[in-house]
């Protein structure tokens, strides 16, 4: 197995806190029945199998940011060879469907006034967007 460390594999795993092991031990305690002939192996089946599922989710957001750079380069690598195929207009196209731009909060708050019409009460959070594009749009 290779240890040496890269910039997508740490040195070492994420240490399970402490507290998050008292309470995996504490669940055990409460759902067993100590009725196995070797509640030992339970107990480590259990405590494995709850840092094993905790240290996935410490990862999550590394693998998404992977997958993200991985469909990024994917994405660039089409587009070049679209342009080196003198289709660069499909290019750029391909880029803004796959790569939208997020709406703007002004677009944000134009969705909201159309809804308007068919709401008979906005909510707070829609009133605040409102108020903050109107107030982006009289400084800028």
């Amino acid at each position: 197995m290779n240890t040496t460390p890269t910039p997508d594999r740490p040195t070492q795993p994420p240490a399970v806190p402490e507290e998050l092991r008292r309470q995996w031990h504490g669940e055990w305690v409460a759902n067993s029945l100590y009725t196995s002939s070797d509640y030992a192996l339970d107990r480590e089946r259990h405590m494995v199998g709850r840092a094993a599922a905790w240290a996935w989710t410490q990862r999550e957001e590394e693998v998404r940011e992977a997958e993200q750079r991985g469909a990024n380069a994917e994405l660039e690598a089409c587009c070049e060879w679209l342009t080196a195929c003198n289709l660069g207009h499909l290019a750029a196209n391909l880029q803004l469907i796959r790569r939208p731009a997020p709406p703007t909060l002004r677009e944000q708050a134009l969705a909201v006034v159309d809804k308007l019409g068919l709401l008979h009460r906005p909510s707070l959070y829609e009133i605040a967007l409102i108020r903050v594009a109107l107030q982006e749009g009289a400084d800028g």
